[in-house]
């Protein structure tokens, strides 16, 4: 279990508090797609994310969701999966000589 990741706005990074990489089995592809799409976020999700999703579908090994896929989800969306699946996350930011703020998200 890796705990922290870089994410995608620069300055900031978001720690990860919940086991990962994430597989999500063929038979749940289905169900994670339309949670995605009921929260409004499927639409808004980065193109690699879903070629990667259809992909899976058409395999039918399930998929890998690791942190880069986290990282590449812009922080807006980030918020709102991370409510949808009550997935526990932070975020720093470095601050004026080199402190690091932390904002605690949970849900």
């Amino acid at each position: 279990m890796t705990d922290s990741s870089v994410a995608s706005s620069g300055k900031g990074r978001r720690v990860y508090k919940f086991p990962h990489p994430i597989r999500i089995p063929f038979f749940a592809l289905g169900l994670v797609r339309e949670k995605l799409k009921e929260v409004g976020i499927w639409d808004d999700m980065p193109q690699p994310l879903h070629r990667k999703f259809k992909a899976a579908q058409a395999s039918w090994g399930g998929m890998i969701f690791d942190r880069a896929d986290m990282d590449s989800i812009p922080d807006h969306l980030w918020i709102r999966l991370a409510v949808a699946y009550n997935l526990k996350w932070s975020y720093t930011e470095e601050g004026g000589l080199g402190k690091t703020y932390e904002r605690i998200w949970t849900s």
